[in-house]
């Protein structure tokens, strides 16, 4: 793929994407070229510190060697799985979190994103309990699917409120 100029950038990032909880004809980017720890580099050079996680960052600080070189390792040997099959890694990990969690945890259950893990959290609380109400705390923010983002504080999830399979929420 071509190297784009920033104005080109720019100018696809508002004409072909769509961007969560923002006004779209308002939005405008400031466009990030590189990445390394806590820091995000613009293209003017500027350099922004990140206070949080990003889906991309987890905490654990962008451009990581140790993170790169795993990912490149596994990539050398299984790229994705479906949860039908049994690997390696998924298993050894599975396990790794038994063995530093409570006692009274059975099994782990890994999901893609964090909407997804709140919308299976969901569903386990309620047939485990039997219960159906949710609450969650105003301002909170918990993903963009229609079950997990029904579960939002914000103003914003108003949308989401008609119809689907959740039931009813309360901000607390």
């Amino acid at each position: 793929m071509a190297t784009l100029d920033i104005d080109t950038i720019k100018q696809y990032d508002i004409e072909c994407l769509l961007h969560s909880w923002q006004v779209q004809p308002k939005t405008k980017k400031t466009v990030i070229e590189r990445a390394e720890g806590v820091f995000l580099y613009d293209s003017d050079g500027k350099d922004i510190t990140i206070w949080f996680s990003q889906s991309t960052s987890v905490n654990i600080g962008h451009a990581n060697k140790k993170v790169i070189q795993a990912i490149k390792d596994q990539a050398d040997k299984l790229i994705a799985i479906g949860p039908a099959f049994a690997c390696e890694v998924r298993s050894a990990l599975g396990k790794r979190i038994l063995d530093i969690s409570s006692d009274n945890m059975g099994k782990v259950f890994l999901t893609l994103a964090g909407a997804d893990a709140n919308e299976n959290a969901i569903k386990i609380a309620r047939m485990y309990t039997g219960r159906t109400k949710i609450f969650s705390r105003y301002r909170s923010y918990h993903g963009g699917t229609s079950g997990a983002g029904k579960c939002n504080g914000d103003k914003r999830r108003l949308p989401n409120e008609i119809g689907g399979s959740f039931g009813s929420f309360k901000i607390l």
